[in-house]
């Protein structure tokens, strides 16, 4: 039996980073999802960014949230270096999105 790739935080970082250095919606969604998780400076709206991912990659963005909410870091999963495309493809774009909802509030 396989298991869910909400109850397994390296799968589901993996998944998410699969797609994440991409230049489609779901690869924006799931950058900011990883990115929001790896530094708050790039404080993406997570809610936003899990509505535009599908059923499968909305429940590894969930099983990594709640990794997370238990004290796991996504830098236990992920290297500086696997996330460097992320970071190069996405960074400034939720860093500007994390301001602007400030800027907002």
């Amino acid at each position: 039996m396989t298991t869910p790739i909400q109850n397994n935080p390296p799968a589901a970082a993996q998944a998410l980073l699969s797609i994440a250095a991409g230049d489609t919606s779901g690869s924006r969604a799931a950058a900011g999802v990883l990115l929001s998780l790896w530094d708050e400076s790039y404080g993406a709206g997570l809610i936003d960014a899990m509505r535009t991912l599908d059923d499968r990659l909305t429940r590894a963005a969930l099983g990594l949230m709640l990794h997370t909410a238990a004290g796991g870091r996504l830098y236990e999963l992920l290297t500086d270096a696997q996330m460097a495309p992320v970071i190069d493809a996405w960074g400034d774009y939720w860093e500007l999105e994390r301001a602007e909802r400030e800027r907002e509030s």
